[in-house]
């Protein structure tokens, strides 16, 4: 554990709720008093960074989605929490949800290599086929070659459905 993770369970949901408001439908964190010259009662808490909020109390960065659960549940989430639609400043709490990091992890969108537009499909030049695969649990899946990107996109979205993956919204082929 690092220095910054144990001081981030020093911090109790009593505290969070001392220092903070927060509102559930907006995702939004509210000081509640004038900490320094920088910061006013009644404003917006934390700053945006690589598309997270963080929130800093008592001298250590928070990531605001994990706060979230501190502040309404009362306990720091045990694992990873995912925002539902994808905007990593969404953090309203119908957005969010407890996931392990494999289930995190898939809502990585489109790799710039992609060319097919489609997660876990590419075309095979050699025998013009677009290939369909997917990872479960470490182990790369094949998923058969098609003629058409169609027929592998088809595939790969009933991967996903049989493997329990979410698609967070995406439409299928």
């Amino acid at each position: 554990m690092t220095g910054s993770e144990s001081m981030a369970k020093e911090l109790t949901a009593e505290r969070l709720r001392e220092v903070l408001s927060y509102c559930p439908d907006s995702g939004v964190f509210v000081w509640r008093y004038q900490a320094s010259n920088r910061i006013k009662a009644g404003s917006v808490a934390g700053y945006t960074d690589k598309g997270y909020n963080r929130i800093k109390i008592d001298r250590v960065d928070y990531l605001a989605h994990r706060l979230v659960f501190l502040y309404m549940d009362g306990s720091w989430p045990p694992g990873e929490v995912d925002h539902i639609d994808g905007d990593r400043r969404n953090n309203c709490r119908h957005n969010l949800r407890l996931c392990t990091r494999a289930e995190n992890g898939r809502n990585i969108g489109r790799i710039c290599t992609n060319t097919s537009g489609v997660s876990g499909v590419y075309l095979v030049k050699r025998s013009a086929k677009w290939c369909a695969q997917v990872w479960v649990a470490g182990v790369l899946v094949h998923l058969g070659n098609y003629t058409t990107l169609e027929g592998a996109s088809k595939s790969r979205l009933a991967a996903e459905v049989k493997y329990g993956f979410s698609t967070h919204g995406r439409d299928a082929y």
